[in-house]
């Protein structure tokens, strides 16, 4: 009997992981294939020949969300008009592949109204859908690109759950001990150690509650640490960004100015009081704080950039570009000071110098998608492919989500179709509403005010599997009823009575 060469055993393993990965690919994509045909044949079974069509977009928060919820609920609250609501929610799409195929949609179902909700998938999965014509041709080189493939999705999306499981798993460890810590860092007087190079626990675990935007729990911890310590401004700040982020600004800017008061050498203090007048429009108390910020630390990368925020929202692009190059000069390893300086000079059409910055931007972090959607939106205004930016996508939406959502208005507007713009349960509607404009037939759906009440009655998980956008995540039964609720109230008060 022939020994095997080692050559041949790691071609074997080789030709092995290359047939497993072809048959989960394939696997994926059958799977992928039922559903949506099982879903396919619902939606055909819901189709009646009479009244109200219904077509609703979005991506696994719709698949798997509202719709059939929507349906039960719009024909009960009126028996004599008749809805018929199709589900084209698709797990794991984006705006692009939205945009793509919503004519067809269209085209097939004929709706009276379409229901949008999307945009979460943008920042996982690329969006440069449907204009990736810019770089290669889709239709030669799609089949090649790792990021069609389902099973690099799988895997960004079995590490993005894996990640969040892990920090739960951390907090609740940390939860569980934080009452014995606060306590064991009281000494036998009452005092707190206030040594500059310790970071009590309360203000760690405060943060970290931030971070997984879990507010409420910050701001207990950190109201508690407040009790323990009144003297640590560092706690204060904190609390103030946690008020910032939920704009509550009158609570933000309370709280801040104590911790400027306790501790004005802290520059931290006039960075977050900074960003709470600018997220105002109050720009010239913004750059009053700001500048006394950078007085404290003059190479402070973070008050630069907002101030560069609130020169270029003011149109004040000079200064502004001043400021984001001391933003690069300070902190030259991070690409967010590329890639604010690019987007600068691409509002002034200055499309050649954004190019070329923003790339640099990409070198340093490739993984910054920001800055390559920044760049794919200076390349499509540079070739004058007409599109309409009417919103800079600087929160929520990132700049590629707002050309695919403007455009698929008008795609339904030029249909005389009515719209409806759902934001995600838990966000602002602003930002959408800006996006979107003010349109006779448009219709936009706040979800904010009725799931963060819920949501402190009952607790998250009453309405929530999980925390995939942060925020918010997948519904339960609950959440999904509570959704729909929201929809039919928008369709019935103002649609019908329009």
């Amino acid at each position: 009997m022939k020994k095997i060469t080692i050559r041949k055993k790691i071609t074997l393993i080789l030709f092995g992981l290359f047939l497993c990965t072809v048959l989960l690919e394939a696997g994926l994509r059958i799977g992928g294939f039922i559903v949506l045909s099982l879903q396919e044949y619902k939606n055909k079974l819901s189709l009646k020949k009479d009244g109200y069509r219904i077509l609703c977009l979005g991506e696994s928060t719709t698949q798997d969300g509202y719709p059939e919820q929507l349906n039960l609920i719009l024909n009960d609250m009126d028996p004599r008009k008749e809805f018929s609501v199709i589900n084209k929610g698709i797990g794991g799409t984006n705006t692009g592949i939205i945009l793509t195929r919503l004519e067809s949609y269209l085209e097939k179902y004929k709706p009276d109204i379409v229901i949008t909700m999307m945009g979460i998938n943008d920042k996982y999965f690329s969006a440069l859908d449907p204009v990736e014509d810019i770089f290669k041709e889709r239709k030669n080189e799609r089949i090649y690109d790792v990021n069609a493939l389902r099973i690099y999705k799988l895997f960004k999306l079995s590490k993005l759950h894996i990640n969040e499981k892990l920090k739960e798993i951390m907090h609740e460890k940390r939860e569980i001990f934080s009452e014995s810590v606060i306590r064991e860092e009281v000494d036998i007087e009452g005092r707190i150690d206030r040594d500059a190079s310790h970071e009590p626990e309360y203000l760690q675990q405060g943060k970290n509650y931030n971070d997984q935007r879990r507010f409420d729990k910050a701001e207990e911890i950190l109201r508690k640490g407040i009790e323990l310590d009144p003297r640590n401004a560092r706690i204060y700040i904190e609390l103030g960004w946690c008020y910032n982020e939920q704009g509550r600004y009158d609570e933000a800017e309370d709280i801040l100015r104590k911790g400027i008061e306790l501790d004005p050498k802290n520059a931290r203090g006039y960075v977050e009081l900074g960003c709470c007048y600018n997220d105002q429009k109050r720009y010239e108390e913004t750059e009053e704080i700001l500048k006394k910020g950078i007085e404290v630390d003059p190479k402070n990368a973070h008050a630069h950039l907002i101030l560069g925020w609130c020169y270029r929202e003011q149109r004040r692009y000079e200064e502004a570009e001043e400021m984001f190059k001391k933003v690069i000069e300070f902190d030259s390893q991070k690409a967010y000071g590329y890639t604010e300086l690019g987007w600068c000079y691409n509002e002034q059409g200055r499309y050649d110098e954004s190019g070329e910055i923003l790339k640099k931007g990409i070198e340093l972090d490739p993984e910054y998608e920001t800055t390559r959607h920044y760049l794919l939106v200076c390349l499509q205004q540079d070739r004058k492919k007409g599109f309409n930016i009417e919103d800079k996508g600087s929160g929520y939406y990132l700049p590629s989500t707002v050309i695919n959502y403007q455009k698929s208005r008008d795609l339904i507007m030029e249909k005389g179709i009515a719209l409806v713009c759902v934001e995600y349960a838990m966000r602002d509607v602003g930002e959408l509403k800006s996006i979107i404009g003010e349109h006779k037939n448009v219709y936009f759906v706040d979800n904010e005010k009725s799931f963060k009440e819920a949501v402190e009655r009952e607790g998250y998980g009453t309405y929530f599997t999980d925390r995939y956008g942060e925020e918010f995540g997948h519904m339960t039964i609950k959440g999904k009823r509570l959704l729909s609720k929201n929809i039919a109230d928008v369709i019935f008060k103002e649609y019908f009575n329009k």
